[in-house]
């Protein structure tokens, strides 16, 4: 248990990963938890206190204790989600919403990795746990405040195409031919609703897709360097080095201890 601002206090409990390629349904059940998952494969559908909720890739969700929840319809295919539980004595403290969307958010799987890394570490003292599950809680508590934040059409527009492309070869140019607009102005709006140039936020987004390769499949670094749309292996490892100073696979085997359960 650690103490935070006027003696609250936050307490580990457990964690793992749940994968699944049956047919499954959340089971029916009340915890004396907090309980946060993050879908990282399918569907979840979730009932809790009588509300249905769906929960797709990329979203994250806040369960109270001493409240029913169950799954509402089940899931088909792959299913996989993070899960972690935690006891607090004052959760709005934290400013967690509800759900949290989180897709294409790299630093929310990697979070939950070098939690699961930590807790199944055995010369991990227990203060090591709760402080990884703060950092997920507190990460998600952000994500949460910054979708707040109302951007222009535009900057939504071009912020999913890019998003969705990111695995081809892409200028500053090319989006203001393909959306009608200045350079200039889409250099702003993005400066403005990202904090970054349209140059360093696609870096960002082909550092973050990177990121997510290494963490969610098997590929090599050569495959991996040809899905983003690097002509040579090299190019790629200089890329990736320049910004996070580690190889890919120095940053694919960071956290490799992990907890996974099917049921």
């Amino acid at each position: 248990m650690i103490h935070i601002d006027n003696g609250i206090t936050l307490e580990y409990v457990s964690a793992g990963l749940f994968s699944t390629e049956q047919q499954w349904i959340h089971p029916r059940r009340t915890i004396d938890s907090y309980e946060i998952i993050y879908v990282t494969q399918g569907k979840v559908y979730i009932e809790e206190d009588g509300r249905e909720y769906t929960l797709s890739r990329g979203d994250a969700m806040l369960l109270l204790p001493g409240t029913l929840h169950t799954g509402s319809r089940p899931s088909d295919g792959i299913t996989e989600f993070f899960w972690v539980h935690f006891i607090t004595d004052n959760i709005s403290f934290f400013g967690l919403e509800k759900i949290t969307a989180c897709e294409g958010d790299y630093i929310t799987l990697n979070l939950f990795r070098e939690l699961l890394h930590v807790a199944n570490t055995n010369a991990m003292p227990d203060y090591a746990k709760d402080l990884s599950c703060g950092s997920i809680i507190a990460h998600l508590a952000s994500v949460g405040k910054a979708n707040e934040a109302a951007p222009t059409v535009a900057f939504t527009k071009i912020s999913e195409w890019v998003r969705m492309n990111i695995r081809r070869d892409m200028k500053v140019s090319d989006l203001a031919d393909i959306f009608g607009y200045n350079k200039t102005y889409i250099s702003r709006l993005f400066k403005k609703y990202s904090g970054k140039t349209l140059k360093d936020y696609i870096n960002s987004e082909r550092i973050k897709c990177a990121k997510e390769l290494l963490l969610t499949t098997e590929l090599s670094v050569k495959q991996i360097a040809f899905e983003l749309g690097f002509g040579d292996e090299n190019l790629f490892v200089k890329f990736f080095k320049y910004h996070e100073n580690m190889s890919p696979t120095s940053f694919r085997n960071m956290y490799f201890k992990i907890h996974m359960n099917n049921k």
